[in-house]
């Protein structure tokens, strides 16, 4: 069975009580048993002859209810309610808003007598704000600024300005809340490279006003933050490897991929080589062949991405050796000792190690007797130290000899 963490279907609500009336604040939690839950208000106390929590359990997880009693304008704010267990945590806030009544008072004096007189006046939900304007944009936030609404015979306690990702269509909308004398809010821990929509409530003490029109803003690129995913290597003839890739997940790119950078660099020897570096642009072009590489070698790969800002960071380096090719040095040191006089021995040394180009498995013997009329014969051997007969007594012969890969 699959471990399901604590978590909210829904991570913000709006809530609405009358003041001397009761009300009842429902947050539901899925998830494992056991949970933790808890509730919270950073605006006042949760005194236990004012308010008291009740628990049930559901088939999915536990629903909570905290009952709060004789509403004042003190109750009205956010009210947190916080879940866990042993696989993960999640919170939910409400924001509670209070409905009451204005009482506007006349007071006239007069020449030796004062009078009061009252008269009762509905409060109104304020109305919505202007246009949210966009002030300034950077990768990961956005500043924007409001003009204050019609507050409806109330005074605006608090604006919560509400903001979603255009990609994900009707997903639930982000809240920042800030006060009621608040002209600019800035949206943070937003994704780069990303459109937003935006918009304001503006809350009283009856409730939340009707939001402002929506606007766009869209964040700027960042450089990658993340390498291409299933990087190949592979060898394609002695001098030439093929690299394979795919593009960063899109949650790392931030912003449009413009191409690759494939470094390399020889790791045969005992000091690696200078690093050499082959641009590939366009995001599709997802494979490049090196070529005019040494033969028999080892090579270091890595591929990072860029964009328009800069360059991400490197896949983990892969480690690929071209295939084997001749040797491009003959062996070295040859050495002829007569034996008989029918028979001489040949020796010599391997070519350099560098330049051998592969594994040598055998060497080839060339032979001829001097005389440019007879036939040249060649012999194949493994060894390097070798001696052989010839067919007839020569007084002079010639060898030659190449290794062969």
């Amino acid at each position: 069975m699959v471990p399901v963490p604590a978590h909210f279907r829904s991570r913000a609500v709006n809530q609405s009580g009358v003041a001397g009336d009761g009300v009842v604040l429902m947050c539901e939690v899925d998830g494992d048993l056991p949970l933790r839950v808890a509730w919270s208000a950073a605006h006042r106390p949760l005194a236990p002859g004012h308010s008291r929590v009740m628990e049930r359990h559901t088939p999915t997880g536990i629903v909570t209810e905290l009952q709060l009693e004789d509403l004042a304008r003190r109750d009205a704010g956010p009210y947190r309610c916080s879940a866990a267990n042993d696989y993960g945590q999640d919170e939910m806030i409400i924001y509670l808003t209070v409905k009451g009544w204005a009482v506007v008072v006349a007071m006239e004096l007069g020449d030796s007598l004062g009078w009061a007189a009252g008269a009762a006046m509905e409060l109104e939900p304020p109305e919505a704000p202007g246009r949210v304007e966009v002030l300034e944009v950077a990768s990961r936030w956005v500043s924007v600024a409001w003009g204050a609404p019609y507050s409806g015979h109330a005074p605006i306690s608090h604006y919560v300005v509400q903001f979603r990702e255009d990609e994900l269509g009707d997903s639930p909308w982000s809240n920042v809340t800030v006060g009621g004398g608040s002209r600019t809010a800035r949206l943070g821990a937003l994704r780069p490279a990303t459109s937003y929509t935006i918009r304001l409530l503006a809350v009283n003490d009856v409730g939340a006003g009707p939001p402002s029109e929506s606007t766009m803003a869209v964040t700027l690129q960042e450089a990658p933050s993340g390498p291409p995913t299933d990087v190949m290597a592979e060898p394609t003839s002695s001098e030439s490897i093929l690299i394979r890739w795919k593009p960063p997940l899109v949650s790392y790119s931030h912003g449009e991929i413009l191409g690759y950078q494939v470094a390399f660099r020889e790791v045969s020897g005992a000091t690696p080589g200078a690093q050499q570096v082959r641009s590939v642009r366009g995001r599709n072009r997802l494979e490049v062949t090196l070529p005019s590489l040494r033969q028999y070698t080892r090579y270091e790969v890595s591929v990072r991405a860029f964009n328009l800002v800069g360059s991400g960071p490197s896949s983990p380096q892969l480690y690929v050796t071209t295939l084997e090719g001749v040797p491009d040095m003959p062996p070295q040191d040859l050495r002829c000792t007569a034996l008989t006089s029918q028979s001489v021995r040949v020796r010599w040394e391997p070519p350099p190690l560098e330049r051998r180009n592969g594994v040598v498995e055998g060497y080839k013997v060339f032979y001829k007797h001097a005389n440019p009329r007879q036939a040249k014969e060649i012999k194949y051997f493994s060894s390097r130290n070798i001696a052989f007969n010839f067919l007839h007594v020569v007084t002079s012969t010639v060898v030659e000899y190449l290794s062969s890969a």
